[in-house]
């Protein structure tokens, strides 16, 4: 079975790092909800959150050039954990990879 165009092995990798990524923004929203009495706060600061992890996945702003201060980020962040181990099981395990290695 050929989905997405990937085999079933990259495929179930694929829907695991999905699976992984789904089910932690949503326990990290229902912790933020259960946390403030009003939805407002709940909002602004689940807001302020999600930037910040979208600034910190390595892409908007490098890796390297992350002060030393606020790298710490980089490592509890989900989704740039669960993007770069997507993107090696995609690229670099893939038979075109496989035999590249062996010229």
């Amino acid at each position: 079975m050929h989905l997405f165009g990937l085999p079933e092995r990259r495929y179930s990798i694929f829907f695991l790092f999905v699976f992984v990524m789904t089910t932690t923004m949503k326990a990290f929203f229902r912790m933020v909800a259960a946390s403030f009495k009003s939805e407002s706060a709940a909002t602004a600061l689940a807001g302020v959150i999600v930037v910040v992890v979208a600034l910190f996945t390595g892409y908007t702003i490098p890796t390297p050039t992350i002060p030393g201060v606020l790298r710490w980020i980089t490592y509890l962040n989900v989704r740039s954990s669960c993007d770069s181990r997507f993107v090696y099981s995609q690229l670099v395990c893939s038979p075109c990879a496989t035999a590249l290695r062996r010229c």
